[in-house]
C-alpha cells in the first residue's frame, strides 16, 4: 500500500480532520480553481488569516474581480467558505481599466467578516517581485509570533514587502526575487488604512 508522501505533522492534522493523508496535499498559495477537500478543511480550522492576489481569489471563487466593490465582496465569500480573515491584495490588478485605481498606489483589502480596511500603499514598478506573496504571507505570521495583533501585523508586513520591492533586483537569469531586508522603518514604505475604498489622486507633475 502507497505511504502518505507528507511528513508527520502533516498526517497528524488529517488525522485530526478525519482525512485520508494519501489524497492531496495543500498547495501554498492555492491555484486549483476547483479546490480540494483537503485544502478547504485544513483553511477553515487553521489559518488565522487567508492572503491572496486576484488570480487566487478568482480561482476560489469561481468568478472576476474587477471593481474596488467586487474585491471586498470577494473578501467576505471567502471568509462565509470558512477562512478566518481574508486579505485580497492589488498587486494584479488592471490599474488602467478602472479609473478608481491610479498607477500611483496599490490597494489591499482585509476583512474577518465584521472589521474591514483597506490598505493603500506604493505601487513599485519592478519585474524583480518573485516570491512576494509568499514573502507578505510569511511576514504576517512572523509578526503575528512575536506578539502583534493581526492587523498591526498586516500593516507591518506590507511595508516589509514594500521595502523588498523597493530595493529588489535580478539575480540570475529572469525576473529577481523580492528583497529580503531588516524591520521595515521607512516612511515611504507605511500604507495607509481606510475603513472605505479611497484612491488618492495621483502626484501632479513637476
Amino acid at each position: 500500500e502507497q505511504e502518505p508522501p507528507h511528513g508527520p505533522a502533516f498526517q497528524a492534522v488529517c488525522e485530526r480532520l478525519g482525512i485520508d493523508a494519501r489524497a492531496r496535499g495543500v498547495p501554498d498559495p492555492p491555484p486549483d480553481p476547483h479546490g480540494t477537500r483537503l485544502q478547504e478543511r485544513v483553511h477553515k480550522l487553521l489559518a488565522l488569516a487567508q492572503s491572496d492576489n486576484r488570480h487566487e481569489a478568482e480561482a476560489l471563487l469561481g468568478r472576476q474581480i474587477h471593481a474596488p466593490e467586487d474585491i471586498e465582496n470577494a473578501a467576505r465569500d471567502l471568509v462565509k467558505l470558512g477562512a478566518r480573515s481574508v486579505l485580497i491584495t492589488g498587486g494584479h490588478f488592471n490599474i488602467e481599466a478602472h479609473s478608481r485605481f491610479n498607477t500611483e498606489r496599490c490597494h489591499d483589502y482585509w476583512t474577518d467578516g465584521r472589521e474591514s480596511f483597506w490598505l493603500s500603499g506604493p505601487r513599485i514598478e519592478t519585474i524583480h517581485s518573485h516570491g512576494g506573496g509568499c514573502t507578505l504571507a510569511a511576514a504576517i505570521a512572523a509578526i503575528v509570533a512575536r506578539g502583534y495583533t493581526l492587523k498591526d501585523a498586516l500593516v507591518l508586513a506590507k511595508m516589509y514587502a514594500s521595502q523588498g520591492l523597493r530595493v529588489s533586483r535580478q539575480i540570475g537569469g529572469g525576473p529577481g526575487p523580492i528583497a529580503h531586508l531588516g524591520w521595515p522603518a521607512a516612511v515611504a514604505d507605511f500604507p495607509v488604512l481606510t475603513r472605505r475604498f479611497s484612491a488618492p489622486p495621483a502626484a501632479a507633475s513637476a
